[in-house]
């Protein structure tokens, strides 16, 4: 019965923290604005940078090597950081 509860209290800790977490994500909420989080990352050695922007249940990624220039849109059903599922609408659950 004591290790029953135990496991009990760890699975309830665990469901609290991941609500919490997803409450607070910057990706699937939008700020009080109403814009979404961009992140940007650099190559190593400076010559190519990728640009990903979340928005909704799309995930837009702008990628640039040296003169090259590429991006890819694509329908996303989760959220990539703290992996909300979302509505095929665009609305977070």
């Amino acid at each position: 019965m004591n290790e029953t509860k135990k496991t009990t209290d760890i699975d309830i800790r665990a469901m609290i923290e991941k609500n919490s977490r997803e409450a607070m994500c910057k990706w699937c909420h939008p700020d009080e604005n109403g814009q979404f989080s961009a992140a940007r990352f650099e190559s190593p050695d400076q010559k190519g940078q990728v640009l990903v922007f979340f928005g909704g249940a799309e995930l837009n990624v702008d990628l640039t090597m040296g003169t090259e220039h590429a991006m890819l849109k694509m329908g996303i059903f989760f959220c990539p950081m703290c992996g909300r599922r979302i509505r095929a609408e665009g609305e977070a659950q």
